[in-house]
């Protein structure tokens, strides 16, 4: 193999890497997808797992790959990070996630807890859909909560005493048939706060005659019966 000098002056792949990290034997036809570059504000540990799937899918599940792909899934200030670490500080793949997890764990935006679940109630100026949204926007953010436990706080959140007994007579086991059912309600909510359709005009002279309208066919049809009885 060549020495690193061989690949110009800054030697091939990242400098942080030490020399052996970056002797690597990359997979023919290697194109991993990257769905998402981390900049220093997503979740360190659900970026990890996705991007070590997504290089074990395309047979890249060796551990210096994994190292020396890395830089590529970086953006920002991450990436300024990495390539600024001490030449020939990082060793290993688990040595490299190790000190990104390290640095970063800070910078991100701790998880919703199941208590913040509580705190979303449908407000009077907001409609049933909108509290919808709003309840599973801050549920997605909430790891491994039960459905027992999302079921019983919707409801609770809910200020429609007629809308509770509504889904109270249903036996809800899962989260899917709890927002099946609330779909189903707030399509009705939806409908009933359409404004009626407008008559067409036709119905609205059916309801409303015009003074003499259909009178000259009334006289016609009198005079037809003088004529053929022979009265004046």
């Amino acid at each position: 193999m060549n020495g690193d000098d061989d690949a110009g002056p800054y030697g091939a792949g990242c400098r942080a890497f030490t020399a052996d990290l970056r002797r690597v034997d990359w997979p023919n036809k290697f194109q991993p997808k990257i769905l998402e570059k981390y900049d220093g504000t997503i979740d360190l540990e659900e970026f990890l797992q996705i991007y070590m799937t997504s290089i074990q899918a395309v047979g890249g599940g060796g551990a210096k790959v994994m190292a020396n792909n890395f830089h590529v899934t970086l953006r920002g200030s991450a990436r300024s990070w990495l390539m600024n670490l001490p030449a020939g500080s990082v060793h290993s793949w688990a040595d490299l996630s190790e000190q990104f997890v390290a640095n970063f764990a800070g910078s991100i935006t701790r998880p919703s807890m199941e208590s913040d679940l509580h705190t979303v109630h449908q407000r009077d100026d907001k409609t049933l859909r909108q509290y919808i949204q709003r309840f599973n926007q801050v549920r997605n953010t909430i790891p491994l909560i039960p459905p027992t436990s999302v079921i019983l706080t919707f409801k609770q959140g809910l200020p429609d005493q007629r809308l509770r007994g509504k889904l109270g007579i249903h036996i809800i086991e899962t989260v899917a048939k709890l927002f099946a059912l609330d779909d189903k309600y707030a399509r009705e909510a939806e409908a009933q706060a359409l404004p009626p359709p407008r008559e067409t005009t036709a119905q609205q002279e059916e309801k409303h005659p015009r003074p003499g309208k259909g009178q000259g066919k009334k006289e016609q049809e009198k005079s037809c019966c003088r004529a053929g009885s022979g009265g004046p």
